[in-house]
């Protein structure tokens, strides 16, 4: 944990699990958006693109996309025992932030970004909301994880 805090990597902390959830509480989604590779910044950049084992043979199959930092916030709309949703500022949240933290007003991690209800769900009070798993299920696979390592 200490080389990875002095890699630069930010500890985050779990909200407790007796924290009440409200209806509209603020959260924010935090990660990184997979986006394409930006043909012009390559030109224009002074180290060259990195290449293949084989010189000179390139792959369809290369993925050139890369992770850009990426923050929105958001509002609880629904909440089950397995699963939160939450509206988001600016649409649907992009490719990539699967996995990333959830944090609450205080900064602790309430959840881990599941995924996106379609945006063309038929009950439009959630479609395109972002879907999380909140912080006390995340809690019970760190626990079990650590009790196998």
């Amino acid at each position: 944990l200490k080389h990875m805090e002095d890699l630069g990597v930010i500890r985050h902390y779990l909200r407790d699990n007796e924290a009440a959830y409200e209806h509209n509480d603020e959260v924010t989604f935090d990660g990184y958006e997979v986006a394409e590779d930006n043909v012009v910044d390559q030109m224009n950049s002074p180290t060259p693109p990195k290449k293949n084992k084989k010189q000179n043979e390139s792959s369809e199959d290369d993925d050139t996309r890369v992770f850009m930092p990426y923050t929105d916030t958001g509002n609880l709309i629904f909440a089950s025992p397995e699963r939160f949703l939450a509206s988001t500022s600016t649409g649907p949240l992009p490719e990539g932030l699967c996995g990333g933290p959830v944090l609450d007003s205080d900064g602790k991690v309430c959840g881990v970004v599941e995924g996106i209800v379609p945006t063309d769900h038929e009950d439009e009070r959630i479609a395109g909301a972002a879907s999380f798993l909140p912080n006390y299920a995340t809690k019970e696979f760190i626990d079990a994880a650590e009790r196998f390592m």
